[in-house]
């Protein structure tokens, strides 16, 4: 694969100690692809970088409320991922 995706409910502090986007990040660098997560919310932009992850692309930010991204999942990641 040239991308490898990821998916998680929350990107927070707890996704570094373990949760699987860790580990599947962890085995993207291992073979030098990269990784993207499609996070129901991005807690901390921060953690991108301490995943080693390309990207995180939240599918609940400002405009768009947990109960339209609970309701609209599969369309919110098709206009996510196709920015």
């Amino acid at each position: 694969a040239d991308l490898i995706l990821t998916g998680e409910g929350r990107l927070d502090r707890q996704s570094v100690e373990g949760k699987t986007v860790s580990g599947v990040a962890r085995l993207c660098r291992e073979l030098g692809k990269p990784c993207i997560a499609i996070a129901g919310v991005v807690e901390d932009r921060d953690l991108i970088a301490v995943l080693g992850l390309r990207d995180a692309i939240p599918l609940v930010d400002e405009k768009t409320p947990v109960e339209h991204a609970l309701a609209n999942p599969s369309k919110l990641i098709e206009v996510r991922v196709a920015r």
